[in-house]
């Protein structure tokens, strides 16, 4: 029996349901290069510019398989990004992966007690983004 037979229509998570990813960068470029690396497997790519944009999109009943955090504004801590999204209504459990330009143990464990997932470092490696995101959506 393959997916098809398997899959109830009642259920809004679907097996043969395109998964969609929320990327929030305010650099233009690196979303680009996101959009880009993950071309290839077939997610919905949702973008957001800001922190604004972001809620509006979680709070218009966008529900993603995947938030990829990068920079949020220059003086944005993510951190408390992190902590924001965990707190919308039905986002506590989704996958989140961090972009970082630094990786230092405090903040990785910063990240990681405000709900990140997993992290990577910039410059981004295309092949580690793509394969960080298949393991992250199953």
């Amino acid at each position: 029996m393959g997916v098809s037979g398997i899959c109830n229509t009642a259920f809004t998570n679907c097996a043969e349901m395109q998964k969609t990813i929320l990327v929030v960068e305010s650099d233009s470029t690196i979303r680009s290069l996101v959009r880009y690396a993950l071309a290839s497997l077939d997610y919905d790519i949702l973008e957001a510019p800001s922190r604004k944009s972001a809620f509006e999109l979680l709070s218009g009943g966008q529900k993603p398989d995947l938030i990829i955090v990068g920079t949020v504004e220059s003086r944005s801590d993510p951190v408390e990004l992190l902590h924001e999204i965990r707190r919308v209504q039905g986002l506590r459990f989704v996958p989140i992966l961090v972009v970082a330009s630094k990786e230092s143990l405090d903040a990785q464990m910063a990240w990681k007690q405000a709900g990140a997932t997993c992290w990577i470092t910039k410059p981004i490696k295309q092949e580690e983004l793509r394969e960080m995101v298949e393991l992250l959506i199953f």
